[in-house]
């Protein structure tokens, strides 16, 4: 599962929300905002449930 947040605070308030769920090991995404900052994280699903999430990292669409 991927997740992005669009604003990204210190604290444990961002919010995130599921970008893509897919088996894939590369992800495309179309249609973000040219230079905007965004943050993304990942998590594993699998049949004991979903694991811990990556740690964040920060993107910007080109």
């Amino acid at each position: 599962m991927v997740e992005r947040a669009l604003e990204i605070t210190t604290d444990e308030n961002t919010r995130w929300e599921v970008c893509r769920v897919t088996a894939q090991a590369r992800l495309r995404l179309d249609g973000l905002e040219r230079f905007k900052e965004s943050a993304y994280r990942v998590s594993a699903i699998g049949t004991a449930g979903q694991g811990q999430y990556s740690t964040p990292i920060l993107a910007y669409a080109a």
